[in-house]
């Protein structure tokens, strides 16, 4: 019955939640299925849910092909370049304006690198990815199925994380090797070369990516661990509630109800809890989307 659901919502009619309900439910009833009156109110927030998710990519402009999956940026993306700009040129004008949005440009880059190993690993066990999609906190690609086993997935969900790795050791090894400086006291783009910041910044992605935060891929590994002994349904709900816990704390960190513990208030950790939280509600229907990188 649900799956009848999601083939509506698929269908562009999300809007009419009323006529989907008493389709589903007549159908259900056809199948032999009776659906109770809490079933029904399941289905609705489940059909919400499934709305939200979907319209995700519908506010996202394609950029071309790669090996066969489709790039999309979303248009709040697009705003932070924009922002991210605006700010830059506020503090040192035109020219570090500029220099703001390459390293911007060069970070979503490696991010995109990023979603490529989810892809590429995914394509290993058979599974396509129909597209990738960059957000403002990060990337996100979408697997056409589940992977057969856990295993595949905890694989799947490692090699993100694996190939931002392998770019900060490449990076670190050029820099030892010209001699740069490799002080990470600052984060915040001109302080240092473009290499040295494109480092850090992936070492403290790869460090926030691991944490086990559904569906972060730290929260999808441990959701693959748990299928293997619980399924993956029951696995899918585990790791969402507590991928929706870490959200919250990581709002109340970047809210500053930390700050006396030497966490400092920080906006962009507010709005990662939010994508966070509705996300691991929406994946516990939709499961097959791989990211927030």
């Amino acid at each position: 019955v649900l799956a009848l659901g999601q083939l509506l919502v698929r269908s562009g009619r999300a809007a009419e939640e009323e006529v989907l309900v008493r389709e589903v439910v007549a159908a259900g009833v056809q199948s032999g299925v009776l659906l109770t009156r809490l079933g029904e109110i399941e289905l609705r927030r489940e059909l919400r849910k499934m709305r939200d998710a979907i319209n995700l990519y519908k506010q996202a402009v394609d950029q071309g092909q790669i090996g066969g999956t489709d790039v999309k940026i979303h248009i709040t993306f697009l705003a932070l370049v924009a922002w991210w700009a605006w700010s830059a040129w506020s503090d040192g004008g035109g020219s570090a304006a500029v220099e703001a949005v390459v390293f911007l440009l060069a970070l979503f880059s490696c991010v995109l690198l990023h979603e490529f190993g989810h892809i590429l690993m995914a394509r290993r066990f058979g599974v396509r990815t129909p597209d990738v999609i960059l957000l403002p906190i990060g990337g996100l690609a979408r697997l056409e199925r589940m992977p057969d086993e856990p295993k595949q997935e905890l694989l799947i969900a490692a090699a993100g994380p694996a190939v931002t790795l392998v770019i900060a050791l490449a990076l670190f090894a050029g820099l030892r090797l010209a001699g740069a400086p490799l002080d990470g006291s600052s984060l915040e783009p001109g302080h240092e070369g473009l290499a040295q910041q494109v480092m850090w910044v992936n070492v403290v992605l790869l460090l926030f990516n691991l944490l086990p935060i559904f569906p972060m891929d730290g929260g999808r590994m441990l959701r693959a661990l748990l299928a293997m002994r619980l399924g993956l349904q029951r696995a899918t709900r585990i790791a969402a509630r507590l991928g929706q816990v870490g959200a919250v704390v990581l709002g109340l960190w970047g809210l500053g109800f930390f700050s006396e513990w030497g966490f400092e208030s920080n906006f962009v950790l507010v709005l990662i809890s939010v994508f966070v939280f509705l996300a691991a509600g929406a994946t516990t229907v939709l499961p097959l989307v791989h990211g927030f990188d």
